[in-house]
């Protein structure tokens, strides 16, 4: 009498099948990860952009509609041709003078209407490295050219830009 072997078929997965399914899993998570990381650094970078373009827009959009308005630049008041500068301007509204200045206090940009605080115009998380204004006259007219450098931190990324612009002042001329 012959004897069969019935050969059965294995169930569960060989050893060297379980290794390729491992290694295939890993490569996944490590993709995630990757993601992960690459789209925390991304938004990290594009907030601090979006804050420190914000803190400049509010500053430079103040500074232009006051150095516009002013009728004259109080230059004794003022700090002009260095990296902490200040700026004094005088404004003639209907008969009443005042006096508007822009300096840098606990490394943000103050605004103070005839010595008394107006606020802060640049963000908490946004500080302030340079402010520096100049001021060229020609045939009476009056420009002031303006730089100012800001950084912005959050979590550790950190954002520096200049910005640079010149206003005349409406007064002058």
């Amino acid at each position: 009498m012959m004897k069969y072997i019935i050969a059965h078929k294995q169930k569960g997965f060989s050893l060297i099948e379980l290794i390729v399914y491992m290694a295939v899993l890993v490569l996944i998570i490590v993709a995630l990860f990757w993601t992960l990381i690459s789209t925390t650094k991304s938004y990290k970078a594009i907030k601090v952009t979006r804050l420190m373009h914000a803190s400049a827009l509010t500053l430079l959009d103040r500074l232009s509609y006051e150095i516009r308005s002013a009728s004259s630049v109080d230059v004794g008041g003022s700090v002009l041709g260095v990296d902490d500068g200040v700026l004094s301007l005088n404004k003639d509204n209907d008969e009443i003078t005042s006096n508007i200045l822009f300096e840098i206090n606990n490394n943000r940009v103050s605004i103070s209407e005839d010595s008394l605080l107006e606020g802060y115009l640049t963000n908490d998380d946004v500080s302030v490295n340079k402010m520096r204004f100049d001021m060229y006259t020609d045939n009476g007219a009056v420009l002031i050219s303006v730089e100012i450098q800001l950084e912005a931190d959050i979590a550790g990324y950190v954002y520096t830009k200049d910005f640079q612009t010149s206003y005349v002042v409406r007064g002058s001329y």
